[in-house]
């Protein structure tokens, strides 16, 4: 049995709880749906605003940290991109500001 490594990155946010659970809230999902298939609830996401997600962190002891991402392969097009981004957030509750978007590097180990 081998470990796996994968990098995790972009500009975006760190779905804390109080962000799951506006999304919740908002019947983007149930917690039911987030409690037994998150991976599932972040394509719906990601599929229903078109952003992009990753998680990071170790799969072994359950220990997972959840990012959107705002879309673009480039600075330019993360720029023309947050706006929306921010927008599809504040939809549901999530009241950010591009001072929130952070860069995130992590790794998930699987």
């Amino acid at each position: 049995m081998g470990i796996s490594y994968n990098g995790v990155g972009g500009i975006g946010i760190e779905l804390t709880e109080e962000i799951i659970q506006k999304l919740i809230s908002a019947n983007i999902f149930t917690e039911e749906e987030w409690e037994e298939d998150y991976y599932m609830c972040l394509e719906t996401i990601s599929d229903t605003w078109g952003v992009l997600f990753g998680t990071g962190g170790s799969h072994y002891s359950g220990d997972l940290n959840h990012y959107l991402f705002v879309e673009g392969s480039n600075l330019k097009e993360i720029i023309e991109n947050y706006p929306t981004f921010l927008e599809r957030m504040k939809n549901v509750g999530v009241e950010l500001s591009v001072e929130d978007l952070k860069l995130i590097s992590d790794y998930s180990v699987m």
